[in-house]
């Protein structure tokens, strides 16, 4: 009995030794489990700042590209601006050259018809013959190159149709403008005659003043002849102020034509009337003036 007693009080001091033993493997089996969970902690943390940081490098990159993007789109915005510009001036320019052409063509249709007419050329002639001919050839490849260039524009069949009607329309106003500057040039030349005729009419008219005082000369001598008085129908001079009041072809001219220069230039025409008029009146004082004669000679 005495020898259980001893073995169970060996237990009981033996117990909190093997309890402190316990408590020590436990802790040291708790700090291994400790030190990797915060090793993970800290790896993760780094991998979280890494992939913090790309994403602000790749927000940064982002950020230029579309800079890049919107001065590229900028860029492209103005090539493609200035690319219509230069295909209308283009356009514009190959609409002069085509009406040079057709000036060239009708100019030498002009030679040709000159040259027919004299039947014989002069030297002036024939250099600027050549002169337009060289020209002509410049303008035929300055052409080419063009539409060379107009092919590479890519443009559309609208605009290609568009541009050739306002070619040929372009040529159409060309040939009406020539003719409009032939027929002024025709109606200063009528006005530069009527001036001329005006000129010839006023004179006329003085002449007549002149013989008009001649006749009465000769009517007063032919009175003192015959012992009787000769009377002779006068010659009234009409001032230009006179024939406008009165002759009614001023206000037709006036409404027919547009310009006042040349209405001035033909409102003496209207006199060329009473300047015949004036000249039967004369012939009929001579006639008168004759008969006197007779009389004496009887």
């Amino acid at each position: 009995m005495g020898g259980d007693q001893n073995v169970g009080s060996d237990d009981e001091d033996d117990l909190p030794v093997l309890r402190k033993l316990e408590n020590d493997i436990g802790s040291t089996m708790e700090l291994p489990e400790c030190g990797k969970h915060d090793l993970f902690s800290e790896i993760h943390l780094n991998e979280l700042k890494k992939l913090e940081k790309q994403l602000e490098q790749v927000e940064n990159e982002k950020s230029l590209l579309t800079q890049n993007l919107k001065e590229s789109q900028s860029a492209s915005d103005k090539c493609k601006s200035d690319l219509e510009n230069l295909a209308s001036r283009i356009y514009k320019l190959g609409s002069h050259i085509r009406s040079l052409e057709h000036l060239g063509t009708q100019t030498s249709k002009v030679v040709s018809d000159h040259k027919t007419e004299d039947g014989k050329s002069n030297a002036s002639l024939e250099y600027y013959q050549q002169w337009f001919s060289l020209a002509s050839k410049e303008i035929d490849q300055l052409h080419g190159d063009l539409e060379e260039l107009e092919r590479q524009l890519n443009s559309s069949e609208e605009t290609l149709s568009l541009k050739d009607e306002l070619i040929m329309l372009k040529n159409k106003l060309i040939d009406r403008e020539q003719k409009t500057m032939e027929l002024e040039s025709n109606v200063r030349l009528l006005g530069e005659l009527a001036t001329d005729a005006s000129a010839s009419l006023d004179n006329a008219q003085n002449d007549l003043v002149v013989i008009t005082d001649e006749l009465a000369q000769l009517a007063l001598q032919m009175s003192v002849l015959n012992g009787k008085s000769i009377t002779l129908n006068p010659i009234v001079v009409k001032t230009t102020k006179e024939t406008e009041e009165n002759d009614p072809r001023l206000d037709v001219l006036r409404t027919r034509l547009k310009s006042d220069v040349f209405i001035k230039e033909l409102e003496s025409l209207t006199e060329a009337s009473f300047v015949a008029k004036s000249l039967r009146n004369v012939l009929d004082q001579i006639k008168v003036l004759k008969e006197s004669v007779k009389h004496i000679n009887r």
